[in-house]
């Protein structure tokens, strides 16, 4: 479970200056560990896909500098989807023979992601499109390790860019996720 936020700037067209609501966001994924065989296990490394989707769109309204109409609006449409791609180094610290508490540190990369932005003139109809296929970012986490079955950890990640290849244009999303796992192997 992820808590999101989205934030877009424009800095030749304020009128693409918009925040979205904050949002619960769902993911679903699968995470290989290997465990180092020195300093007592104490450290390992992780891969940790899973799948993302994000869709949100909010309608805000902009000063227009008229008297008759003060304010024109308009509506935004975000759909972000991604396998993201956390690749870190995890450290444990032992509490007693069944309970471990651990932080991590990864860098995470979106693979096959889209991201579709449009904007809409409530008034007049017209649209501006943004489009981009990658995006990335730092986690850092917190978590707990019962019996080496099941684990709770809180990953703060840093914005992630998903508009890199404009350069007046920006859309930063935040998350802070909380992951909840089952060891199988």
């Amino acid at each position: 479970m992820s808590f999101v936020s989205l934030s877009t700037n424009n800095q030749y067209n304020p009128n693409e200056n918009a925040q979205l609501d904050n949002k619960i966001n769902f993911k679903i994924g699968a995470e290989a560990e290997y465990i180092l065989p020195y300093n007592k296990n104490k450290w390992s490394v992780f891969i940790n896909p899973a799948y993302s989707k994000y869709q949100d769109e909010k309608t805000y309204n902009v000063p227009s500098g008229f008297i008759a109409n003060p304010e024109t609006p308009y509506n935004v449409k975000v759909k972000y989807s991604s396998i993201q791609v956390p690749i870190g180094i995890r450290h444990y610290m032992f509490i007693n023979q069944t309970s471990k508490i651990f932080i991590n540190a990864a860098y995470t990369f979106d693979l096959g992601s889209k991201t579709n932005i449009t904007y809409t003139d409530v008034v007049n109809g017209n649209t501006t499109n943004y489009e981009e296929s990658f995006a990335s970012n730092l986690a850092f986490g917190l978590g707990y390790n019962f019996k080496n079955k099941f684990s709770l950890e809180a990953r703060l990640n840093t914005k992630k860019e998903l508009m890199r290849n404009y350069r007046s244009y920006s859309a930063q999303y935040s998350s802070i996720d909380f992951v909840l796992g089952y060891t199988i192997f």
